[in-house]
């Protein structure tokens, strides 16, 4: 639902327009996540408080729950819209911390998570 149409396969759009032909909400859920997608990749953050708008007036639920998440933190959502900047690469370092963690766990001691940390490095 979030990948642009042009990397979709052939299969995959055909399936998708089943998709959104089968059902208003999904067609609607679907074209209001592309626009969001797009919204922050084009940091277009003075849209924001249209697309929510349009969001909460789909009555989906699960996107009246999300435009209810953003709002709660609305400041720091319109900053992601409107700054280059981005936290992905410490997400991605510490997502690869907890994983080995999760795999050694109960199977070995500080110094080998310690090895295994700083090898990767």
């Amino acid at each position: 639902m979030i990948l642009p149409p042009e990397k979709l396969t052939a299969a995959q759009r055909k399936h998708l327009e089943q998709i959104c032909q089968g059902s208003s909400e999904l067609r609607s859920t679907y074209l209001l996540s592309q626009e969001f997608v797009t919204m922050l990749k084009e940091r277009q953050a003075e849209a924001l408080d249209s697309w929510l708008k349009r969001a909460k007036a789909c009555h989906v639920t699960e996107l009246t729950s999300f435009v209810n998440g953003i709002r709660r933190d609305y400041a720091a959502v319109r900053v992601a819209c409107s700054l280059p900047w981005s936290n992905g690469a410490t997400e991605g370092h510490v997502n690869r911390l907890k994983f080995l963690k999760r795999q050694m766990f109960g199977r070995a001691y500080l110094d080998l998570l310690r090895i295994k940390v700083l090898h990767a490095v």
